[in-house]
């Protein structure tokens, strides 16, 4: 396990970065996301490195935001029960960090692909359906459990609804609700199933295919996609992230976050 949380292997023409934090189920702290943005940032600038696939270690994609970090965060309340000036201060930092990740994902003249071992909760669905092509493995699962914690997943709304019906929308996420590969790929949430042992071998299968195809057509179309057909994407990611991090200061989320990591807790004596 490495002490960033992140891990990176070149197999020219790919490239993997490894979710690299088990024992957490691969949950994303602050640290995570800024070394994941400076891994990205310098894959971008490799020359040998045509795609870029990204995937977890353990049994896990990524379990999200880490709760555990966050309720530890909100131990620091004022007499009336609301957080520190200085933790709401923190709290909008981490998801305008958050936002500008799934931004550079999006825009990245590389394509950028998922590669789904396991769950990926909330932030981490998110992670995945930013990417350009999303493989998943027998056990991949996409959930947003946030609503029972008293959050809300605003940036993970536009880009579910990127791929999928607003009714559809609506009810992945106002409910919770976690879908499995199969139910997924019906959805198109994922766009392949393949078996967990092959997942790496078909990223690398893909980035060879991107390696036969011109590279700056590639990057154009990209850059096409996202300033005509996503246009808005970028505005809708902007608010999804004003309203998560609202969704965090509040003492509904105070208490259902504080309450998750008490269970945890719990469980582990």
């Amino acid at each position: 396990m490495s002490e960033s949380g992140i891990r990176v292997r070149v197999d020219a023409p790919g490239a993997t970065v490894i979710l690299d934090r088990p024992d957490r189920l691969n949950a994303m702290s602050p640290g995570m996301i800024a070394e994941l943005e400076t891994v990205l940032d310098d894959l971008q600038q490799e020359k040998r490195v045509r795609a870029i696939t990204i995937t977890g270690a353990g049994r896990f994609f990524s379990a999200g935001t880490d709760l555990k970090e966050m309720a530890k965060a909100m131990e620091r309340r004022d007499q009336h029960g609301f957080l520190d000036l200085s933790v709401m201060h923190g709290i909008h930092e981490e998801v305008k960090a958050m936002q500008q990740l799934l931004e550079l994902v999006l825009r990245l003249p590389k394509p950028v692909i998922a590669a789904v071992n396991g769950p990926a909760l909330g932030f981490g669905a998110a992670l995945v359906l930013a990417c350009d092509y999303v493989l998943a493995g027998p056990t991949a699962q996409l959930g947003w459990p946030e609503t029972k914690w008293g959050l809300a997943p605003g940036l993970s709304a536009p880009l579910v609804r990127r791929r999928v019906s607003i009714a559809q929308t609506t009810s992945l996420l106002c409910f919770g609700k976690w879908v499995n590969c199969e139910a997924g790929f019906r959805l198109g949430l994922i766009d392949e199933v393949v078996a967990n042992d092959l997942l790496w071998a078909m990223a690398q299968h893909k980035a060879q295919e991107l390696a036969g195809l011109a590279p700056h057509a590639i990057a154009l179309t990209k850059r096409l996609i996202c300033e005509t057909i996503d246009e808005e994407l970028f505005s809708q990611l902007a608010v999804g992230a004003a309203n998560t991090a609202a969704s965090r200061t509040t003492l509904e989320a105070i208490e259902g976050v504080t309450s998750f990591a008490e269970r945890k807790a719990q469980l582990k004596r």
